[in-house]
């Protein structure tokens, strides 16, 4: 397995690891006047993130994947966690962007299961790669097309983190 990091907003480097387990949170109506819409630091979520004891920063895209650094510990040194967005908690920033109000609320942020971690995607990712240069992928039908975000809620994508090829995530505020 290739040792992945994690860069934070402010350049910091940190490793990077699957989240072991789920974390619950809520998001908190009191954050809404603080939160910035698109903003993948400083959202609903992150904000409600940031209220646990051991968050050092929360990072919420705009597709499925989380990011959250955690303070150093006596038993592990500061690390950055790859989660999984439930689909409520997707529901709740998109429900936040386009109308700006919410109840205070329990979310959760999944982890990530077998297939869903950066080191399978990177897998599968190699496979389909391989099987179009080849020539040999055949894409399936997938029913209706997607509408873009714009349309649908009104509000433009979040920036994408970089990704490297070793699968190192960088989410500096240059590179946004």
């Amino acid at each position: 397995m290739a040792r992945r990091t994690y860069t934070a907003r402010d350049g910091t480097v940190y490793p990077l690891k699957e989240a072991p387990i789920d974390m619950l949170f809520k998001a908190y109506r009191s954050d809404f006047r603080k939160a910035v819409i698109g903003d993948p630091w400083d959202c609903i979520e992150s904000k409600g993130i940031k209220h646990h004891r051991g968050v050092l920063e929360a990072y919420i895209g705009s597709g499925r994947n989380a990011y959250i650094v955690m303070r150093e510990t006596e038993d592990e040194p500061a690390t950055a966690y790859h989660y999984m967005i439930s689909v409520r908690a997707g529901k709740l920033r998109d429900n936040f962007e386009q109308n700006k109000k919410l109840d205070t609320q329990l979310l959760l942020l999944r982890a990530p299961s077998k297939t869903q971690t950066l080191e399978a995607r990177s897998v599968m990712n190699k496979k389909r790669y391989a099987a179009i240069k080849n020539g040999t992928h055949v894409p399936g039908k997938r029913g209706k097309p997607n509408t873009t975000r714009m349309a649908r809620i009104g509000a433009p994508h979040r920036p994408r983190p970089d990704i490297s090829r070793g699968g190192s995530v960088t989410t500096e505020e240059a590179a946004a």
